[in-house]
């Protein structure tokens, strides 16, 4: 399993992570459901509390209780268990399982991922369905050369600022390797804080995955490339945004 360790930017996460681009395309999917809705690593719930409104039941989960704690000061109504993805403490009776923001690969270990698709087949209904969305390798890979690239400044809630650089990499074994630093300044520019989140995750393939997923049990139903509803292109794709059945 990923050693990511979120809890040390909880409270600065929602403040540069801003991404909306997904958010239609899950209010869609909710709201077609068929039964209730589990979101797992759901984080501070960017995408829970667009969703809550239209789902019949909402269940988030993650295991950053620091990220999770974020979540619920948003008041979604939904209800969350702080929980590692491959122990699910759920009863199988789930309509969807969403695993979005490419958040499945952060779980580095082959044998923990082919558990954790497992763990979703156990808890969905007959005939429910799971959206996972991963990284295109072609784009993705192409950020991986070591330069560092400024993410962006942002304004914190007391006037300050937050400047947040990111560098990633592929280690020997091919496993990729992000860091990302957070300098903190006060209204007038002094630097009051200084932080840094290592984010580790892989790179599947489409073969990779298809393999993952069919050997769980998974049908596979649609693959899209970007959340405006085009389909996956290997070559240019942002995304691989997979629609897979309990078989």
């Amino acid at each position: 399993m990923s050693a990511n360790d979120y809890d040390t930017v909880a409270d600065l996460y929602d403040t540069y992570v801003r991404a909306t681009n997904d958010i239609p395309f899950f209010v869609r999917k909710v709201a077609a459901a068929d039964g209730p809705v589990l979101e797992l690593m759901a984080g501070t719930g960017r995408i829970s509390a667009a969703i809550a409104p239209h789902a019949y039941a909402l269940t988030c989960l993650d295991r950053s209780g620091a990220m999770l704690r974020r979540l619920v000061g948003r008041r979604t109504g939904a209800a969350t268990v702080c929980a590692d993805v491959r122990a699910l403490p759920l009863r199988p009776h789930f309509g969807l399982v969403l695993v979005p923001f490419q958040s499945f690969a952060e779980v580095t270990d082959a044998a923990d991922r082919a558990l954790v698709l497992r763990e979703i087949v156990r808890v969905l209904r007959p005939g429910g369905r799971v959206i996972l969305s991963l990284h295109n390798p072609a784009i993705r890979g192409r950020t991986l050369d070591r330069v560092e690239r400024i993410l962006g400044t942002y304004t914190l809630p007391d006037g300050g600022t937050l400047d947040v650089r990111v560098s990633a990499a592929l280690d020997a074994e091919g496993l990729a390797i992000a860091r990302q630093s957070y300098q903190l300044r006060d209204p007038d520019g002094v630097q009051t804080d200084e932080r840094e989140l290592v984010l580790r995750f892989v790179l599947l393939t489409q073969g990779d995955f298809e393999e993952l997923a069919t050997g769980a049990g998974l049908l596979i139903l649609e693959l899209l490339g970007d959340y405006d509803g085009s389909r996956f292109d290997p070559t240019s794709s942002p995304y691989m945004i997979w629609t897979l059945q309990r078989s």
